[in-house]
């Protein structure tokens, strides 16, 4: 009985899983985005400079406040193995780091964890799409992951009892791979001191305050505060209370349920930053019964993110307290939780009906997670994906002000400067154009169609190069729109007739919330026309609808060419 239950969480885990990196990549798009161009600029100026030293020197440049050599260390293998740039890799490379945590936590709850299901609740927080900032953005996931696998490392080796020089060694080499992936990993000094410090481990510790004042001086040669930064000093003086909230909303992050189209951000605040005070009154609990005399691993990680959630506070709060439920820092709080519940299933009694119970919590509180926070979040991965196929599809028809971010003349110098040092190439044409592909002219009878009971609006019409680039939306009212096919009708007011092409369906998550419907979100359509099937005169679109039999035409819109 007890291997069949094994079988069974550790096939969902696996099945799991599967399924997130066939999600990552059905969408991701080996483009860059926002940092990545950063980066980029920074490694092609490392692939060109003249001497190893000034090689070395921009390996360890300064970005925002971090000092992000891994980052750009796996730049330079994918660069030397793929001879440029992949941004599709360097993505899949932060992921598996989700994969190195989850692998580390099952060894950790192996043992504490007997007859309990715990593989697939781990593999649905753990691989997360809630954390859709960093998924399919390479120089974040190379960051915020990373950072995290490390520093469970680090705490691991240093909490193992009667700590050993091999521990020590591997301690601090993970330290310094935490500290020059991100800069949330200085924090892990003064964790590790502390323990160091209540093991009574003199020789090292003295040992360990000696290499960490010589980290601190490396990271913090030629350091620079970035423009946009607040003054630590004045955040504390005239946003007390906001960064306490701020903290508190930043270590529930794992359950803000923030999604761009479809709810309130106000809503997802209040229920971080409750949840949040909950955690830090379950830590203060946690100190109380001096739990780390049990277990110092999983009060040190906590201890941890309690410090990072409380710094992040203070020098984050100025920038308005919306920053706290970002994606990109979800993973932390998603480790708090990981550490409760290990302190749950440590601590719950082995008898038949506490673990019946306590699995049917888990599997219950973990698949509804699922479907109520994580699975709804796979619109960001689809949209930014469209969103960096258009950016290039501009680029590519002289207009680089649709690139995914916001410094389009800077990515453009970029872009350009990598092409010329073929450190990186984007997507070609002809792989744009199998994601925006041109539409099909077709032949349709309009007396079929009906005016009456329909909505929809043409959003963007962009003229490119050698072609028109129409977006929009259209519906049937009370009809699902899953098994709809969408037309454009485009007047040529010369020979008074219509030319029909056939829509390229896409999602549109706004429609639901607007007009309050849970059925519209394949009511997008794109349309790519080429230059020649365009009538010489023509001012009038219309959008025709066909669902399951039931036609309908949208009077779209008079247009000006």
């Amino acid at each position: 009985m007890r291997n069949k239950f094994i079988i069974v969480d550790f096939s969902l885990a696996i099945l799991f899983i599967i399924y997130f990196f066939y999600i990552f990549v059905g969408t991701t798009s080996n483009i860059p985005i926002n940092d990545d161009y950063s980066v980029l600029d920074n490694f092609t100026d490392i692939v060109n400079a003249d001497s190893f030293f000034e090689k070395i020197k921009l390996f360890f440049k300064q970005h925002n406040e971090h000092r992000i050599l891994y980052d750009k260390l796996w730049f330079f293998i994918d660069y030397k193995l793929s001879q440029q740039v992949n941004f599709n890799h360097l993505s899949l490379i932060g992921n598996l780091s989700l994969l190195g945590i989850f692998i580390f936590f099952l060894l950790k709850f192996k043992e504490k964890a007997e007859n309990t299901i715990y593989l697939f609740p781990l593999a649905v927080l753990i691989f997360n799409f809630s954390f859709h900032e960093n998924l399919t953005f390479a120089m974040a996931n190379l960051s915020n992951f990373t950072v995290v696998l490390f520093s469970l490392l680090s705490l691991h080796f240093i909490t193992k009892p009667n700590i050993t020089k091999k521990n020590f060694i591997l301690t601090i080499l993970f330290l310094i791979l935490a500290i020059f992936t991100q800069g949330a990993g200085l924090f892990l000094i003064l964790i590790l001191s502390v323990i160091l410090f209540l093991n009574k481990e003199k020789k090292y510790l003295f040992q360990f305050l000696i290499i960490s004042a010589i980290l601190i001086v490396i990271y913090f040669i030629d350091y620079q505060k970035p423009p946009n930064s607040p003054e630590i000093i004045e955040t504390l003086r005239s946003f007390k209370f906001r960064s306490f909230l701020f903290s508190f909303s930043f270590l529930g992050n794992i359950f803000a349920k923030n999604l761009i189209f479809t709810n309130d951000i106000n809503e997802s605040l209040m229920i971080s930053t409750g949840v949040g005070f909950l955690f830090f009154v379950f830590y203060l609990y946690l100190i109380k019964i001096k739990y780390f005399r049990k277990n110092l691993f999983v009060f040190s990680v906590m201890s941890l993110f309690i410090l990072i959630s409380f710094v992040t506070g203070i020098t984050r709060s100025q920038l308005g307290i919306d920053m706290s439920i970002a994606s990109r820092y979800r993973i932390n709080s998603c480790i708090f939780l990981i550490c409760m519940i290990f302190f749950f299933i440590e601590n719950t009694p082995k008898t038949k009906i506490n673990l019946w119970y306590l699995n049917s919590v888990l599997l219950v509180f973990t698949t509804g997670y699922f479907f109520a926070m994580s699975f709804p979040q796979q619109e960001y991965l689809e949209f930014r994906k469209k969103q960096n196929y258009y950016g290039v599809l501009s680029y590519y028809n002289r207009n680089h002000k649709n690139l995914n971010g916001f410094e389009q003349d800077y990515y453009k110098n970029v872009l350009l400067k990598a092409n010329a040092s073929e450190t990186y190439f984007l997507p070609t044409e002809d792989l744009v154009n199998k994601e925006i592909n041109y539409s099909n002219k077709i032949d349709v009878d309009l007396n079929n169609y009906e005016s009456n009971s329909v909505s929809g609006n043409i959003d963007k019409i962009e003229k490119l190069q050698n072609s028109v680039y129409i977006e929009g939306w259209a519906f049937i009212d009370s009809l699902n729109t899953k098994d709809q096919e969408i037309t454009l009708a485009i007047e040529d007011t010369i020979q008074n007739r219509k030319i029909f092409f056939k829509g390229q369906k896409f999602k549109r998550y706004d429609l639901n919330p607007y007009f309050k419907k849970a059925n519209l979100e394949s009511a997008g359509c794109i349309f790519r026309i080429k230059n020649q099937d365009l009538p010489v005169n023509y001012n009038k679109l219309y959008l025709l609808v066909d669902n399951k039999g039931k036609k309908r035409i949208f009077n779209s819109k008079k247009i000006t060419q």
